[in-house]
């Protein structure tokens, strides 16, 4: 019996959780709301894929929080985070309209994942995607 418990801890220890968030699920947060549902999440070493994108402001706080919380939870490495915007080629009407939906729903054509240090070992990012290398040790 302890040979599958065993087991089954190893096992839990390789899993890899991926968290797909969608902007609605944020958007009446407030912007520390925001910040300690996603940091909740990271820290549980799952990896968020938001759909939209945070204000550099709160990620700029997501960064700072998580770097205060470095030595202080076992196994915190901090985090890594990486935003894909929308389109860019706009007429200047169409860049009207954007501007908005951007004020009535929120940055909604982006995409933003954010992961434990520990687990994403690094992110790179180009203005079409985001790959990430993983750690084995998971």
């Amino acid at each position: 019996m302890a040979r599958k418990a065993k087991k089954k801890a190893d096992r839990k220890m390789r899993d890899l959780t991926i968290h797909f968030m969608s902007y609605s699920e944020i958007a009446r947060e407030s912007s520390l709301g925001r910040i300690k549902k996603i940091m909740g999440i990271v820290l549980k070493n799952k990896i968020v894929v938001l759909q939209g994108r945070l204000t550099a402001n709160e990620e700029a706080r997501l960064i700072e929080n998580s770097m205060t919380l470095i030595g202080n939870i076992d196994g915190f490495a901090g985090i890594e985070i990486a935003s894909l915007g929308g389109s860019s080629g706009h007429t200047m009407l169409q860049g009207l309209r954007r501007s908005v939906a951007r004020m009535l729903v929120g940055e909604q054509d982006s995409l933003t994942v954010i992961g434990p240090a520990s687990v994403v070992r690094e992110m790179k990012k180009d203005p079409e995607k985001v790959e990430l290398m993983l750690s084995r040790k998971i």
